[in-house]
């Protein structure tokens, strides 16, 4: 639903990884040993089609977006936001989100 993927994106709405599965949030679950076999072969069939079409779009949707954050990792600063994740009072706010999401 719409509302449930705004919520996600702009309110930072999370989930265990159960109930995301059973929202459709995510497609699957995979044990930690298999997952990078299964995600090869997800990928693979994405990439391997004639002409490759699904990598010639994804590159052409991906370009502006890449090159704007290197001009903006070049021009900006952007150390000072990224660094407010290691402040303390910040640090300790996601480990109680964290520990809720466990929950």
């Amino acid at each position: 639903s719409d509302r449930l993927f705004r919520d996600i994106m702009y309110f930072g709405q999370m989930f265990n990884v159960a109930r995301a599965r059973e929202l459709n949030v995510i497609d699957d679950i995979a044990e930690e040993a298999e997952l990078m076999d299964r995600a090869k072969k997800i990928v693979t069939s994405w990439i391997d089609n004639p002409g490759r079409a699904f990598m010639m779009l994804k590159e052409s949707q991906r370009r502006p977006t890449a090159e704007l954050m290197q001009r903006r990792l070049r021009e900006e600063n952007w150390q000072e936001g990224f660094n407010c994740f290691f402040k303390p009072d910040t640090r300790k706010a996601l480990e109680m989100v964290m520990a809720m999401m466990a929950k």
